[in-house]
């Protein structure tokens, strides 16, 4: 079943679709949560110091550091921190990244499989597994290489900037695709997942191309053919937050992503990301900030 809707965030550029992440408790108040969300890149996440909790197609994983956790393509996804203390990075890449000009035998049975979506990675790699050393070894390879030769190309993304970066990540993405493959961990993806996922990522598509907009209940009912009672509760069973929660989220990250980028005055940044209540956006934003949004922005350039 394909979807018509995906995030639409680019992760690197089009060149190289790949990019590095990376959030510290050091850098950061508070914890740090990365909301539900799904895109056609796979990520690999290593969890390098703290307690997680991972959520993957409505299955919940608690894990420790340290471990990778793999997310292939298409999978509906979140994190947030559990300890006090953490460190995770993501290394977030298209699958086509790795094809070759040329076809060959691993270009047929594997890349070609991979970009078509039909081939699934393992999901957690802990340092008891025999794969361990190869995949941390490589992960750390590709990690020096972005820290190395890197570009910020928003506030949170690094691009490896140089040809040699560049080879180095792929070298070792396709390492730790052998690593797997030999190890017998590729496996056909099945046909069809759960219908009740496929509803979600179609209306939380729908929120992120139309933020900006009134968006009503009815709007993301529709999206998955369902009534707008049955809607709510099965949102609110796989996100754990009511449409209306998660729209207010999506919309304040926008938000105070224009705040530290741009120079929007605070109402046109409201206008922009969907609040026409200057009162009710100053009202949630100070929900999620304990701050308001020109407070916000002056400490952020002050730190910058």
């Amino acid at each position: 079943m394909e979807y018509g809707y995906r995030e639409h965030r680019l992760h690197g550029t089009q060149q190289f679709p790949c990019a590095y992440y990376n959030a510290a408790s050091c850098s950061r108040e508070g914890g740090f949560e990365v909301k539900y969300h799904w895109h056609e890149e796979i990520e690999i996440m290593f969890l390098q110091k703290g307690d997680f909790l991972v959520e993957i197609n409505m299955v919940q994983y608690e894990l420790s550091a340290p471990c990778i956790c793999v997310i292939n393509s298409g999978e509906l996804h979140a994190l947030q921190t559990v300890s006090e203390e953490y460190t995770e990075n993501a290394i977030v890449f298209h699958p086509r990244l790795l094809a070759f000009q040329e076809a060959d035998q691993m270009q047929e049975q594997i890349i070609d499989v991979l970009i078509e979506n039909c081939l699934q990675l393992p999901r957690i790699i802990r340092p008891s597994d025999t794969i361990w050393n190869v995949v941390f070894h490589e992960y750390i390879c590709m990690e020096q290489a972005f820290l190395r030769d890197s570009k910020r190309i928003e506030q949170d993304q690094l691009l490896a900037d140089t040809a040699v970066s560049q080879l180095v990540v792929k070298a070792s993405l396709l390492k730790i695709l052998a690593s797997f493959q030999t190890a017998a961990l590729l496996q056909v993806r099945p046909v069809r997942e759960d219908i009740r996922v496929f509803y979600v990522k179609a209306a939380l598509s729908y929120i992120h191309e139309h933020y900006k907009e009134k968006i009503y209940i009815r709007d993301l009912a529709s999206q998955a053919g369902l009534n707008e009672q049955y809607f709510c509760r099965l949102f609110r069973k796989v996100i754990r937050m009511s449409p209306v929660e998660y729209m207010n989220s999506y919309r304040m990250k926008k938000a105070i992503a224009l705040l530290e980028q741009s120079e929007l005055s605070v109402t046109e940044v409201a206008y922009e990301c969907g609040f026409h209540d200057m009162g009710g956006f100053i009202r949630e934003f100070k929900k999620m900030t304990e701050t308001t949004p020109l407070q916000y922005r002056k400490k952020f350039r002050l730190h910058s």
